[in-house]
């Protein structure tokens, strides 16, 4: 558990299905990576209690399975920034007293993790490996391609909070969920809402095509991704965490 109080639990839950993002995508048709999308919290928890907890082995498993399963589903894209998440949220772990411990044990979560997952997806990875050295996607994208079509800050308040009216690419989380995530920063001092706040910056940075965009196009996989905007997820999963930490903290 992340946070032990179900109701705040059920309301990030409600944010996280219920969002600009998730209505962008079934206004473009694309349902399908959907399920990808559905798979990002219980990947990112059973690695957090990995990571926390003493059933490490058995929650590493579970997540590589779960991480295959994204894979099957065709949601690559989501495959990428779910990888990222964790991956981020890993190395923010090891600000530690007990640096060398917790190093150890991320080692070997991702270990783990990282030969489950491709173990299991093997007999689709291989093939589609196979296929892409003869599709379009053989190289990088342009970096134009890459980018897509960017958020503009100035249109902060229909991105983050309420996409009435609005066309472009969103996450908003509406305005009771993105209240409750700014009173969700009073619990800066938990690593779990620092980091939620670090990633909703990091995701505005990148879907915005700022140098954060720059560098992420520099990573292998994320090279052949189009349309930065798409790194919103990060901010809806985060907001999604700190509205459930400013709904305990109101109750």
């Amino acid at each position: 558990k992340i946070l032990d109080d179900k109701r705040s639990a059920f309301l990030s839950a409600i944010i996280y299905m219920f969002n600009g993002f998730m209505h962008s995508f079934i206004i473009y048709g694309h349902m399908n990576i959907l399920e990808g999308y559905a798979l990002m919290p219980l990947i990112f928890l059973f690695v957090y209690n990995a990571l926390k907890g003493k059933d490490w082995l058995l929650y590493s498993v579970l997540a590589g399975i779960l991480f295959a399963l994204q894979i099957f589903s065709g949601s690559m894209i989501f495959f990428f920034y779910t990888a990222l998440i964790v991956a981020f949220y890993a190395a923010f772990n090891l600000i530690s007293k007990n640096f060398a411990k917790i190093f150890v044990k991320s080692a070997c979560v991702g270990f783990v993790v990282i030969i489950v997952a491709l173990g299991l997806a093997s007999i689709k990875l291989f093939p589609v490996l196979e296929f892409i050295k003869m599709s379009s996607r053989s190289g990088s994208v342009s970096f134009t391609e890459f980018l897509g079509h960017p958020i503009e800050f100035i249109n902060i308040l229909n991105v983050a909070i309420t996409n009435l009216g609005y066309s472009g690419f969103s996450a908003a989380v509406g305005i009771v969920g993105f209240a409750l995530a700014a009173y969700g920063l009073l619990n800066y001092k938990k690593k779990i809402a620092a980091f939620s706040l670090i990633m909703i910056i990091f995701s505005l940075l990148f879907a915005s095509g700022t140098f954060v965009a720059g560098v992420m196009y520099k990573i292998p996989g994320f090279d052949k991704q189009r349309h930065v905007e798409r790194a919103l997820v990060l901010f809806v999963f985060a907001a999604s965490i700190l509205a459930a930490y400013g709904f305990a903290s109101l109750s």
